[in-house]
């Protein structure tokens, strides 16, 4: 499903535009404007935004503009970072990142003034979660000569820029997610602050993942940041298992899920110094980690007995 609503823009010149995005969450619409530098004033409180990887919002003039350039605000920009790419046709002309540091406006500038009569902002979520959330865009009609936010270095055919990781990576997404969950079977008191942690994960394709965990079974809880890579909660006061599932998503939108049981008790057994008590076993176990035999060594080594004479 799309939104499509006409506006104008009255700053410069009356230009007429159809905005075009994908399903929209949020107060809409935010302030679009063209503008040669710094004027023109936004709404904070008004955004586009949108939950998911490669979603867009797109921009159609009702005639040609030169465009050096766009002004954006994300909204809560001085507290997460935004990945996203410019589009104006079907040519790429931006691949970045915002700074995270400014909730106003910040420029990107285009290598070259483009002429076109479409802009489209395709956004890939931000350092905190998946949602891509715009209060302001301004269109650059003349030559910037402002302070601008460096785009992403340019990659061989096939590949593209990963931030997290500082190097060009494949396009080609193929494998899903890793997911390692700490501790992913714990039997709990009433009452404790219970900790889930996912970050171990990892992707073999080396692309960003993003997390979200939704709870399956057992008495409902409050768990904080469903869509971090851990969740904490308090074991409620009733005999109860609790599971969670973790779904971990690449940007080639292939997921892995598994899940964490909880079993919630009044009273935990008793163990012995060096020992805990594992719920899948029913009994006691060491905290020691176990020996291994060398792979080589397929018999056991027997010890002769010395003898002792009686004197």
């Amino acid at each position: 499903m799309s939104v499509v609503f006409e506006s104008s823009f009255d700053i410069i010149k009356k230009i007429n535009v159809k905005i075009t995005s994908d399903v929209v969450e949020a107060n809409y619409p935010p302030t679009f404007i063209l503008k040669n530098e710094n004027n023109g004033t936004f709404d904070g409180n008004k955004r586009w935004a949108s939950y998911g990887i490669g979603n867009w919002i797109d921009f159609k003039f009702d005639e040609s503009l030169d465009i050096y350039g766009i002004d954006v605000a994300w909204y809560r920009g001085n507290e997460r970072r935004h990945t996203f790419k410019i589009y104006a046709g079907h040519a790429q002309v931006f691949n970045g990142v915002s700074t995270g540091n400014d909730s106003v406006y910040e420029t990107y500038k285009f290598l070259e003034p483009i002429s076109t009569r479409n802009i489209r902002i395709v956004c890939y979520g931000n350092t905190y979660d998946q949602w891509n959330e715009i209060a302001a865009v301004a269109f650059r009609t003349e030559p910037v000569t402002v302070p601008t936010i460096a785009a992403f270095p340019d990659c061989p055919d096939g590949q593209h820029w990963h931030q997290a990781l500082s190097k060009c990576v494949e396009d080609v997404v193929t494998k899903p997610p890793i997911i390692v969950i700490n501790d992913a079977l714990q039997t709990v008191k009433h009452g404790d602050r219970i900790l889930i942690d996912g970050s171990n994960s990892s992707d073999p394709n080396g692309s960003p993942l993003f997390y979200e965990w939704i709870q399956t079974r057992g008495e409902l809880v409050m768990a904080s940041s469903l869509l971090q890579p851990t969740i904490t909660f308090v074991a409620p006061t009733v005999d109860t298992e609790l599971v969670f599932r973790l779904k971990v998503t690449n940007e080639g939108n292939l997921y892995t899920t598994k899940d964490a049981r909880i079993v919630v008790r009044s009273e935990i057994p008793i163990c012995p110094p060096g020992q805990v008590w594992s719920e899948s076993l029913k009994e006691c176990v060491s905290t020691k980690p176990h020996a291994t035999l060398d792979v080589d060594q397929q018999k056991p080594v027997i010890k002769s007995k010395k003898r002792v004479k009686n004197t």
